[in-house]
């Protein structure tokens, strides 16, 4: 398997100095379910030769799914996967956005709420180690980020998704760029910037972190003063450092770094 660890690193920024998120990876999967443009398929095509054109084989799984039951299935066979030691994924899902409620449907019509995904998603994320790149293929795929707090574990390392509609052929576009961008290990900011000229957006779990502790001692705690001691509780929980204590070189956010 190929191994990018140490060779990849995300820059993430928080009220100040520029800081580093780093990103292991050995298999990009991707799970699709609709009927239109096959943009996971598409991709899983093309992914291959673009890796070998920059030197890096890395592995492509493509999984086509019609119904929650066998959605759900796949994650829960990912989980035992990466659980063995053997995988730390890439995941992208493809399928038709819904808005109201927040989600997306499957090609049998059943729709799969961002909540209902987190958890399942979780459980893959701690498995890997705190390193599941999400990229949401579908409408509205942003608002799987909207569910997350902090007193529980990060569902995902970063997430990749369009805040509203999209056409199915400029995410294809904007999500080429990305993944070559990606596989020919350009810097991080190259990579943030393949992204630049599209509606995809790429948010890391570090940032909702300081995003939600700060409205935790702003607005649901404003009479108690923010706590470092609390603070470290709270990440070492988030990021898994109490699992996996490399985590704790990995991410980089601090109280002092918080802004509080």
């Amino acid at each position: 398997l190929t191994d990018l660890g140490s060779r990849l690193a995300v820059h993430y920024i928080v009220r100040g100095p520029r800081r580093v998120s780093a990103l292991r990876f050995n298999k990009i999967i991707f799970i699709e379910s609709h009927n239109d443009l096959r943009t996971g398929m598409r991709l899983a095509e093309d992914l291959p030769y673009i890796g070998i054109s920059n030197d890096l084989e890395i592995p492509i799984e493509y999984y086509d799914v019609f119904d929650k039951s066998e959605f759900f299935s796949r994650l829960n066979q990912l989980t035992v996967e990466a659980q063995e030691g053997t995988l730390f994924p890439i995941l992208q899902i493809d399928a038709h956005g819904h808005q109201d409620p927040d989600g997306f449907l499957l090609r049998s019509g059943e729709l799969i709420n961002w909540q209902e995904l987190e958890e399942p998603l979780r459980a893959l994320n701690i498995a890997a180690r705190c390193n599941l790149l999400l990229v949401t293929a579908t409408c509205f795929g942003a608002v799987a980020n909207s569910t997350i707090g902090i007193a529980n574990r990060a569902p995902f390392w970063a997430a990749v998704g369009p805040a509203g509609e999209i056409a199915q052929g400029d995410i294809l576009d904007s999500l080429r760029r990305f993944y070559s961008a990606l596989l020919a290990q350009e810097s991080p900011q190259s990579i943030l910037n393949s992204l630049e000229a599209s509606e995809l957006r790429f948010v890391t779990a570090e940032w909702f972190f300081i995003r939600y502790y700060r409205y935790l001692v702003n607005e649901l705690n404003p009479n108690i003063p923010a706590s470092q001691v609390e603070f470290e509780n709270f990440l070492n929980h988030f990021f898994m450092t109490d699992l996996y204590p490399e985590n704790a070189d990995k991410f980089t956010v601090t109280f002092e770094g918080a802004g509080l």
